[in-house]
């Protein structure tokens, strides 16, 4: 797989850790990691958010941490959250 080069964060939200990882993307389109951070996840039961300000923090600790280790800001990221019945809607919006 070749990106273009840059930075790029990736998190998982899961329902016992939050996880966080920063790549910076060379010029020859290979990723190198250069910060991780996780936290256990507070306000995710059964991959549903139940309390949105603990899942709030678990996201701003791991993201805060993978950003130290990396020395970058993350300005956008690829986000996986996992559930337990995952269902798809189509909305038209004028």
């Amino acid at each position: 797989m070749k990106l273009g080069p840059g930075l790029i964060a990736a998190l998982d939200i899961g329902t016992t850790k939050t996880c966080c990882l920063v790549a910076r993307v060379g010029d020859d389109g290979v990723p190198h990691v250069v910060g991780i951070g996780h936290q256990m996840s507070r306000g995710i039961k059964s991959g549903a958010v139940v309390d949105m300000e603990g899942a709030e923090l678990s996201i701003l600790h791991a993201v805060h941490t993978a950003e130290q280790m990396a020395g970058e800001t993350v300005r956008s990221v690829v986000v996986n959250l996992s559930c337990g019945q995952p269902t798809s809607a189509r909305f038209e919006v004028e």
